[in-house]
């Protein structure tokens, strides 16, 4: 991850302890982790990383408690609206700017790629510039990138490219994180740490996604590029 702190963000800009479990019954909780903890770290010598809820000894920590804060921030996502899809890249590495598009857009990953010159790369490595490109090319219209280093500074719905050089699609309005490097999502926290973005009307894409619907057959044509995709 982009961050080195030991907590994540919210929507609202608020930080707070990763290794906290805020359930009914907290306090047990708490107690089972530290038993857990000690006995992990005098049985086999391995560390148990509390903040991150991530064990070395798959044996000592039960697989529910691992995945335990990640369904938490899942759950909560049914109090929000999700008017995107959410694709993973997992377990790719590339490919990250591709999926955003496809979330924001409703496009197949494969017509957005198609949309985009990659010259001789062998992977799917993007750039602003690769993004603004498919941007301009349905329609909608777009500013240069701003920078900020905090989630506050956006607002409404952006792509953001944040630190390790990774693009994800955040909804400031509903508080969500589409981070394509997650394996579900979207999410209600992230520890990323943006370091430019660019804010996307998502009524401005109606019409291009009318059009899509009425051009994209079942023969898998591309809407604008009449090229099949692969």
């Amino acid at each position: 991850m982009a961050s080195t702190e030991n907590s994540r963000v919210s929507a609202n800009g608020n930080r707070s302890n990763g290794g906290t479990f805020r359930v009914a019954s907290e306090g047990a909780m708490i107690l089972q982790l530290s038993l857990l903890s000690s006995s992990c770290a005098a049985n086999s010598g391995h560390l148990f990383e509390t903040g991150a809820f991530h064990a070395t000894t798959s044996a000592c920590i039960p697989r529910w408690l691992v995945l335990g804060r990640r369904r938490k921030e899942l759950a909560l996502n049914q109090s929000h609206p999700n008017r995107f899809p959410f694709h993973t890249q997992c377990p790719r590495d590339d490919g990250c700017g591709v999926f955003v598009l496809q979330m924001l857009t409703g496009m197949s990953y494969d017509d957005v790629a198609a949309m985009i010159d990659w010259g001789d790369k062998s992977a799917h490595y993007t750039t602003w510039n690769d993004l603004c490109g498919v941007l301009a090319e349905i329609g909608l219209s777009n500013e240069a990138p701003i920078k900020t280093s905090r989630w506050s500074d956006i607002q409404g719905v952006a792509i953001v490219h944040v630190q390790e050089d990774h693009f994800m699609l955040y909804d400031a309005e509903n508080g969500l994180f589409y981070d394509p490097a997650e394996m579900e999502g979207p999410g209600v926290a992230s520890d990323r740490v943006p370091t430019s973005y660019l804010t996307v009307d998502p009524s401005a894409l109606e019409p291009f996604r009318v059009r899509l619907k009425h051009s994209v057959g079942s023969n898998g044509v591309g809407w604008s590029t009449g090229r099949r995709a692969s």
